[in-house]
């Protein structure tokens, strides 16, 4: 992996094709969100490497030797959420927040990193990693089927605690089965 600060606000990270294979992505066949996911993964837990906090677009490209160019460019753009902050959903009934797992990964799934399903007390907490920054419309979304219910690893800490874990990771998936 090279990683290359081109400025204040611009990281690029090229990856090689054993790289990527080391971490489940291939290349070869059509890139897909979870592809991204993976990197973006993989990424965050390398200390080498400082992805932002806050609003972030990212690029990626494939290389000629079955590589991957990524770009990571810091926005200014106003938007909720971002890398690193967990938001917490509270639903009230399984209809709803399977209706609101389909229309989220139809929609949004591009955008999250992963996400955590648990149960207390006859309510769903649906705890998303965002892997960007969120728009307005998701919230709009969100809010249709459920309530917001806060954001921060103390709240997610909270719940974990004193909930039951009933999907770790790959909740809005696993739903949309």
């Amino acid at each position: 992996m090279f990683l290359q600060r081109l400025n204040s606000n611009q990281i690029k990270i090229n990856m090689t094709a054993a790289e990527l294979k080391k971490i489940g992505v291939f290349t070869k066949k059509k890139f897909s969100d979870s592809d991204a996911r993976k990197i973006i993964g993989f990424l965050m837990t390398k200390s080498a490497v400082f992805i932002p906090e806050g609003n972030f677009n990212l690029n990626f490209k494939g290389t000629r030797k079955g590589g991957m160019e990524i770009m990571i460019t810091k926005t200014q753009n106003k938007i909720t959420g971002g890398i690193g902050k967990p938001l917490i959903f509270r639903f009230e009934d399984d209809k709803a927040l399977s209706r609101a797992a389909a229309e989220i990964s139809r929609r949004h799934g591009h955008k999250i990193l992963s996400s955590d399903l648990y149960l207390y007390k006859d309510n769903y907490y649906l705890i998303i990693y965002p892997l960007i920054g969120l728009s307005v419309d998701f919230f709009i979304l969100l809010g249709e089927f459920s309530f917001f219910y806060g954001y921060g690893r103390e709240k997610v800490s909270s719940i974990s605690e004193h909930s039951r874990l009933l999907e770790k990771g790959r909740a809005i998936e696993k739903l949309c089965l």
